[in-house]
């Protein structure tokens, strides 16, 4: 059995931990990086074999389709979930009964439209959000018309259709490991000095092994739906104790619980994705 890694940018210590967890466990470890990947038979991983793109380029993706052939473990669901991916999960959310903050997709920009949205979300402040980015880049508060109108007038010139929804005041920032129907890792993330976005924990405290039932099952349910076994899944906890599920992201990055919390979070990926491949022998 071996573990092929699909590499195009991932941090270093993303790839140390797999490398560390398969070291642990006598699992030969290759590493085929997107940018300079040579597409030729000999290299497809074989039946009984893992692969896992923790990568989020499309070059990786189409490094791992490559490399993929049935009988190989991975994180889909499907046995050729592989080569599907959905690009509507807020649509797809909905329609499964997870809770999200009330969005609409702004392919219209006309001001009657945006006035319309912006009262069916509650009115302002409101969320805007231009999908491709992470760490928060992209997501932007609005507090009034005559902001909102104009950073949507920009947003849209460069060709893209950002997402309007309702900001959810006071909650309780939280990321979710999902490895199977688990969550194995999961920690808060603070707001920011002087910011509403938030970041990675830096304290140990407030990283645990779960976030509890109700957090739990939502993010396994959202990964779940997209069609995966593994994810990063955002969730706002309102002081009411009402949870919105803010996106689900697969790959996502799993090693800040295990740096910062020392939770074995690459040993579970490596473990879990073991006992898949022995299955499909």
């Amino acid at each position: 059995m071996k573990f092929h890694l699909v590499d195009d940018g991932v941090p270093n210590i993303s790839k140390q931990i797999i490398i560390d967890a398969c070291k642990v466990r006598d699992l030969e470890y290759v590493e085929h990086h997107a940018g300079i990947f040579v597409f030729t038979p000999e290299l497809k991983a074989e039946p009984g074999d893992i692969l896992f793109r923790p990568a989020v380029s499309s070059a990786a993706s189409k490094v791992e389709q490559f490399l993929f052939q049935p009988g190989v473990a991975t994180f889909y669901k499907a046995p050729l979930g592989i080569f599907h991916n959905c690009n509507n999960a807020t649509s797809l959310f909905e329609l499964n009964d997870i809770p999200i903050p009330r969005t609409f997709y702004l392919y219209n920009k006309q001001r009657d439209c945006i006035d319309y949205y912006v009262e069916q979300l509650g009115g302002y402040p409101v969320i805007l959000k231009v999908l491709g980015y992470s760490g928060g880049v992209g997501v932007m508060k609005l507090e009034s018309a005559q902001s909102l109108y104009s950073v949507i007038d920009f947003v849209c010139a460069n060709g893209t259709a950002p997402l309007l929804s309702s900001f959810i005041p006071d909650a309780v920032h939280w990321r979710c490991v999902v490895v199977g129907e688990k969550v194995v890792a999961a920690y808060i993330n603070p707001p920011d000095k002087g910011d509403f976005r938030t970041y990675g924990t830096t304290d140990k405290n407030e990283v645990f092994e779960s976030a509890g039932t109700e957090i739990d099952a939502l993010a396994i349910k959202a990964v779940s739906v997209l069609g995966y076994e593994f994810g990063g899944v955002d969730i706002l906890r309102h002081p009411s104790g009402r949870c919105y599920v803010l996106e689900a992201n697969f790959p996502c990055y799993y090693a800040h619980a295990q740096e910062i919390g020392g939770i074995d979070v690459a040993g579970k990926i490596v473990d879990y994705l073991a006992e898949k491949a022995g299955s499909l022998k």
